[in-house]
C-alpha cells in the first residue's frame, strides 16, 4: 500500500541526526520522508531571544508543517514534536521522549553552569567523550553515543548551547496548570523500559524493550508498532472519507450514480 502523498517528519534527539532513524526507516515505507535538521533554524536566533514558542513557530514555517504531517521524534525531537502538535494539530509519535522536561533524568538546571561549561567547548571535549565512551562502551547503544559526539563535532557551541535553552523546564504556576490541562496529547508514545535518561512518561503510553535507544537496538519491535499505529491512522483517514462521501450524496441527490 502506497502513502506517497503522505508525509512524514522526523525530529532527532540532542545531537543527533537522520541517522538515529536509519534502522526504522523500512517500516515507513511509502511514505514521504523529511528529516529536521535543527541548525538550519537555530541559526535564525541570538543564544539571548531564544524560546521554545519561537522555535517551533520558525520551524513549522521553515519545514511548511501542517496538520496533514506525521511527526516522529526521538528524545528531544519527541518534545519538540509536542510543542509543534499545539499548533498544528498533526499526528505525532514520541520515542524515548517526554512531555515535560522536568522528567529528563540529567539535569539541565544551572543555567550559568551550563551555560559556562557548554560555551567552553564541554560537549566536544576530549574529557565529555572518554566519560561517554567508558560509561556506555558495554551497552548495545554504544554506537549511538560514538556517533552523538561525531554529531557533537559538527555543531557550534551557541547552538548547542540554545537547543539546551529551550528545554530549560519552567517555573511552576497556576497559569501554567491550566495550560497543561488544555495540551493536546501526543498520539502515539513509545518509551523503553530501561531509559537511563528520560523516565516513565505520565500520560499513557506502549513500554518497549531496551534503554533510549531502542529505535535502533530493538528496531524491530518498535518499527511494527510504527507501522500498526500509521495503518490505524490511514484507515481513520479513509473512513472519514467514506462518511464524508455518504454525507454529500445524502444531501445532494442528483451526485448519485444509478
Amino acid at each position: 500500500m502506497e502513502y506517497s502523498s503522505q508525509r512524514v517528519v522526523l525530529l532527532p534527539g540532542f545531537g543527533e541526526d537522520d541517522k538515529i532513524f536509519r534502522k526504522i526507516k523500512p517500516f515507513l515505507n511509502g511514505y514521504s520522508l523529511l528529516y529536521v535538521d535543527y541548525r538550519d533554524v537555530l541559526r535564525k536566533f541570538e543564544v539571548e531571544n531564544i524560546t521554545m514558542d519561537k522555535f517551533v513557530h520558525e520551524l513549522i514555517e521553515y519545514y511548511d508543517i501542517n496538520s496533514k504531517d506525521i511527526l516522529i521524534g526521538h528524545s528531544l525531537g519527541g518534545y519538540i514534536s509536542h510543542k509543534i502538535k499545539q499548533s498544528t494539530d498533526c499526528h505525532n509519535c514520541l520515542i524515548a521522549s517526554f512531555t515535560d522536561p522536568s522528567k529528563i533524568k540529567i539535569p539541565v538546571g544551572f543555567k550559568r553552569v551550563i551555560k559556562l561549561l557548554t560555551m567552553k567547548g564541554m560537549f566536544t571535549s576530549k574529557l565529555f567523550k572518554e566519560m561517554l565512551w567508558k560509561t556506555y562502551e558495554k551497552k548495545p547503544s554504544v554506537a549511538e553515543i560514538e556517533h552523538t559526539l561525531s554529531v557533537f563535532d559538527s555543531y557550534n557551541k551557541e547552538d548547542i548551547y540554545k537547543l539546551i535553552k529551550i528545554i530549560e523546564p519552567k517555573k511552576k504556576s497556576w497559569t501554567r496548570l491550566f495550560r497543561k490541562n488544555r495540551t493536546k496529547r501526543p498520539s502515539l508514545i513509545l518509551h523503553p523500559m530501561s531509559d537511563w535518561i528520560v523516565k516513565s512518561p505520565d500520560e499513557e503510553h506502549i513500554k518497549v524493550p531496551g534503554d533510549h535507544f531502542a529505535l535502533t537496538t530493538y528496531f524491530e519491535i518498535v518499527g511494527q508498532h510504527l507501522e500498526d499505529w500509521l495503518l490505524s491512522l490511514h484507515q481513520e483517514w479513509a473512513h472519514s472519507k467514506e462518511l464524508e462521501l455518504e454525507y454529500r450524496l445524502y444531501e445532494q441527490p442528483e451526485l448519485w450514480i444509478a
